[in-house]
């Protein structure tokens, strides 16, 4: 029998690795490909984003973006999402997708007018950035990225990526409306 060094041997390692990734990929949602006229968000399925530009009060898109609780409202993809504590840098939370297993994420950047989120898989994670800028005294422009980093990204952005690229404009809209209603005097 081959020697080895001991339960974290690299072929155990590899062997679980694999059987992990194989189990995301079956019990995740389907890769939906989108119709030819479907808008997409802009770049490629390993990073993408979307950008619109709104009439929405900077504070009602930041409150929407930085609770978690709202993101099913008008995140299409969501069943629930929840914060342990105040959003800022470092605080913990879960979301549980439409289809699929749930995951923790944790804030990783919180500025006056971005912040950011990362949820980990194995060897890679799946990062959102999103951000405001003034247009005009009227309007900004508000941005959501999503990136699939890490050793395992484009296995993970093959899987998730068409779908996600494919959602996040009617997202962006969704969480636009929201916005602007609640921004309404």
């Amino acid at each position: 029998m081959p020697e080895t060094d001991g339960p974290f041997s690299i072929g155990l390692m590899t062997g679980s690795l694999l059987v992990c990734l194989s189990l995301l990929l079956l019990v995740g949602c389907a890769a939906r490909v989108p119709e030819a006229d479907t808008p997409v968000a802009e770049g490629t399925n390993h990073a993408f984003s979307h950008t619109l530009v709104t009439t929405a009060s900077p504070d009602e898109v930041w409150r929407l973006w930085t609770d978690p609780d709202t993101w099913p409202a008008w995140d299409t993809e969501l069943d629930s999402a929840s914060l342990d504590g105040p959003w800022r840098e470092g605080a913990r939370g879960r979301l549980q997708p439409l289809s699929g297993p749930s995951s923790s994420f944790s804030v990783t950047a919180v500025s006056e007018r971005e912040t950011a989120f990362s949820t980990r898989f194995p060897l890679g994670a799946l990062r959102v950035v999103r951000r405001w800028e003034p247009v005009s005294d009227t309007q900004i422009a508000i941005t959501h990225e999503v990136s699939f980093v890490g050793f395992s990204g484009r296995i993970f952005a093959s899987r998730f990526g068409p779908r996600f690229r494919a959602a996040l404009p009617q997202v962006m809209a969704r969480l636009d409306s929201l916005a602007r209603a609640d921004s309404a005097p």
